[in-house]
Parts: C-alpha cells; structure tokens; sequence
C-alpha cells in the first residue's frame, strides 16, 4: 500500500482555502466601492391645466347651506384619460357630485373619486375620461340674525386660462354684495338673479378669495319661496294667465250678446224683405182685403176693378174667370 505524504496534502488544503478568503474579500471591496443602486420613485404627476374655470356660488338654494359647483374644462392639449386632484374645504361633508361630459350640454357621466384629511381641506382625486369636469358640494353658510356670509377660496390647484364667477342671488336677500366686485344682477329664466364677470387667468397656486354679503329674514330656501308662489298662482301656472283668461271670457261674452242681438234684428228684416214677388226690380207688397167688394191680384197684390178678368199689372188671371 502506498504511504500518503501527509506534508504535500496538508499543503494543497490550505492553498485553497487562502484563495478562497482572498477571492471573498476582493467581492466585498468591490461591493463596497461599487455606485450605488437604488430603484428611483416615480415622479409626483402634475395637474392638468385647465382652458376654463367657472366658479357657482348658490347660497340657500335647496338647502339652508351654500351649493358650490365648479365647472371645469381641460385644455386641449391635455391627455386623456387625466388624473386631476382638487382641494375642497374641510367644512363640507365632500362631494355631492363629481361627474364629466364630453361636450357642452351633454349629460353627465359620475366618476369615481377619492377623499383623503389635508389639513385644513379634504383632498379629492379623480380620473375623468372627459374633457369637461363638474363637482358639487354643500358648504356652511354663516348666519347671525339676518345677517348672512360666506367665503370660498379657489385653492389654486390647477392653472386656469380663464376664470368666471356666478353668484346666485337668493330669494328674498336684501343688500346683497360679493368681493371681488362682479356687478350687477340679471333675471334669468328660471326666475332667479344672477350675478357674474370674467376675472382673467390664474397660474397654479394662485388663490381666488369670493365673498358673498346679504341680509334676509326668511327662513326658507329659493325653491321653496318659488314652489310657493306656483301654487298660490294656480299650481305653476303663471301668474299673468290668469287676467289674460279673464279678459277673454269677458270679450267672448260682449261678442256673443252682440250676435244674439244682431240675429233677432235681422230674422224680420228678412222675412220682410222676401215677402213678394220682384217685378222690374220693384217690390209690391200685398194689401189687405179690406172689403168683399174689393178684388186683388193673387201674384201681385194690384186691386182689380169688377169685371176684370186679368190684372191689367201683370196679367195674371183673376180669381174666379
């Protein structure tokens, strides 16, 4: 049997081994040495930009709060579908609407969104697949006695090419006034005064503050004011109908008297009129007989002398011949 040299196989052993210390502490230099990397979070995505932006301010509409609707249309050089996010004030109760369209006057399609606590304000996050976006919500409306206030800020999310505001006058309000000042009210056809202007473009981050002023004593919202005088004028019928119709009754009856009177004058006239024969484009009328002596032409009525036996008038035989 042939003999190990155990000096020569201890000697590889440990050859090995030192190489494979040197190869791990080379890996580890170079891991210490080498640049960093790390997986990069996704960039913060932007606001779109907005074309237009108009800005509803209804105090006591259809409630004793205030109702701000803001219209909002994406710039055309904007994507879509577009995530857009939008402060609210904290005070609300969030959104009683968020919805798009495609095109002015279109209906309304509800979005999805999301609400999340931001301080003083609530959050909101949504996709719209639409150019043209609305959102709703009820805000308080401070009120002491008679008087009536309040105030919204546009926070400034989004840059706005073009800027309108539209202040509701409320029904039976007294001294009304807003800031900044928009002018006066107009009548609109559903019976409620509005008042609105253009106030320009703002960058993002630019605030808008709106103050609304007035005083008012009744308690009831708009509608209910305006549900109230449909029915007191004939359950929303309006109110000039109802002279309008009594006035034509009252022609309708003075021409019918007139026609009724007109009739019973002309029925005698008439009779009169076809009574006899026209002969040459004379009317003869018949004479009473006023004696058994006395003959008359039965076709038109001339007296007859005795012994006549035609009517020297019109030839026609006598009676009796």
């Amino acid at each position: 049997m042939p003999r190990r040299c155990p000096g020569r196989s201890s000697l590889g052993a440990g050859t090995r081994e030192a190489f494979s210390i040197l190869a791990l502490a080379v890996l580890a230099a170079a891991a210490a040495w080498a640049p960093q990397r790390t997986s990069a979070a996704p960039p913060a995505q932007e606001n779109p930009r907005l074309a237009s932006l108009d800005i509803d301010i209804w105090p006591e509409f259809d409630r004793p709060a205030t109702l701000v609707i803001i219209h909002a249309a994406l710039a055309d050089d904007v994507e879509l579908p577009a995530t857009m996010s939008l402060h609210i004030p904290a005070s609300t109760d969030g959104p009683s609407a968020v919805a798009s369209a495609a095109v002015e006057g279109s209906t309304l399609t509800n979005l999805d969104y999301e609400t999340t606590e931001a301080e003083d304000s609530l959050l909101l996050e949504f996709t719209t697949p639409d150019r043209l976006v609305q959102v709703e919500f009820y805000d308080v409306l401070a009120a002491e006695g008679s008087d009536r206030t309040y105030t919204y800020v546009w926070p400034g999310d989004l840059a706005v090419g073009e800027v309108r505001v539209r202040v509701q006058e409320p029904v039976g309000a007294t001294s009304l006034s807003v800031e900044p000042d928009i002018g006066a009210g107009t009548l609109d056809v559903d019976g409620l005064v509005y008042r609105s202007a253009d106030l320009g473009a703002l960058e993002s981050g630019k605030t808008l503050t709106i103050a609304v002023r007035y005083q008012k004593t009744d308690p009831r919202t708009s509608l209910e004011i305006l549900g109230a005088a449909k029915t007191e004028s004939g359950g929303g019928v309006p109110s000039w109908i109802l002279p309008v119709a009594i006035v034509a009754l009252v022609v309708a009856a003075a021409g019918a008297v007139v026609y009724w009177r007109f009739q019973r004058r002309a029925i005698p006239a008439r009779t009169e009129a076809g009574a006899g024969p026209r002969r040459g484009g004379k009317r003869h009328r018949r004479p009473r007989e006023t004696s058994a002596s006395q003959d008359f032409c039965t076709q038109c009525g001339h007296q007859l002398d005795p012994g006549n036996r035609f009517c020297p008038q019109c030839g026609t035989r006598a009676r009796g011949s």
